[in-house]
């Protein structure tokens, strides 16, 4: 066999493949579905009221019927409200509302009334409204998710994608939660060192004069910024 023959033989085998593992791709992300908590992450204040939702991508699938179970930490959140979404249309039918504020937990069914046709658009299953108790970081978990395609059957497990959600809480305007982390940012630069007494004293005047609403991804972002130009300051006196 020439070599040119031999050259057109493996080009071909190579595109084939290419188009082989693309198909698969293409197949495994038009079946995936996927379910996520929105937004992701927020930040709110202490007593505040916020929504989650509860979106589902199905994917090529017809979603007929559902359940969802809900976690939470219950010393920094309860749950006010759930309503249902627009995936299963504009009246569906409720078969479980169990909502536990001790536990932190929630058990939510619901079920499309009528026929159910593949694909159904993306939507949201539910809308669950919470109010914030205490200053904290809380995560919003989806425990379970169960989900019946247009012939009532379960959709698999692995087929689907959760997201969950992220709240952080500050104290609000009433709070101390800036103080403290002044405090801990001057004894840190203190201990990397103690001689730079005037460095210390503007950082802490800079950090307290901030509005107290800042979230606290917002303060360690800025914590973390001044640190590193205090460091980088000390290091050049040094070698100098």
């Amino acid at each position: 066999m020439k070599f040119d023959d031999k050259l057109k033989i493996i080009s071909f085998a190579m595109i084939t493949l290419v188009l082989a593992l693309s198909m698969i791709q293409l197949v495994q992300s038009a079946s995936q579905v996927i379910i996520e908590l929105s937004p992701p992450m927020l930040s709110m204040e202490l007593g505040e009221e916020f929504e989650i939702s509860i979106k589902v991508d199905p994917g090529d699938y017809g979603v007929s019927g559902g359940e969802i179970n809900l976690a939470y930490d219950p010393d920094l959140l309860e749950v006010i409200e759930i309503s249902p979404g627009d995936l299963f249309g504009p009246d569906p039918l409720v078969g479980i509302e169990k909502v536990d504020n001790e536990a932190g937990t929630v058990k939510y069914a619901l079920a499309r009334r009528g026929m159910t046709s593949a694909p159904t658009p993306p939507g949201s299953f539910a809308r669950i409204k919470f109010r914030t108790l205490n200053v904290g970081i809380a995560s919003i978990e989806l425990t379970f998710v169960g989900l019946a395609n247009q012939d009532f059957k379960d959709i698999p497990k692995e087929e689907m994608r959760i997201e969950n959600s992220t709240v952080v809480i500050c104290p609000g305007a009433t709070g101390t939660i800036t103080l403290t982390t002044t405090e801990t940012i001057s004894t840190t630069i203190r201990e990397v060192e103690t001689s730079f007494v005037t460095t210390t004293t503007t950082v802490t005047s800079m950090i307290t004069a901030a509005p107290q609403t800042v979230s606290y991804l917002g303060g360690g972002l800025a914590a973390g910024l001044i640190m590193g130009i205090i460091i980088g300051y000390i290091a050049l006196r040094r070698r100098a």
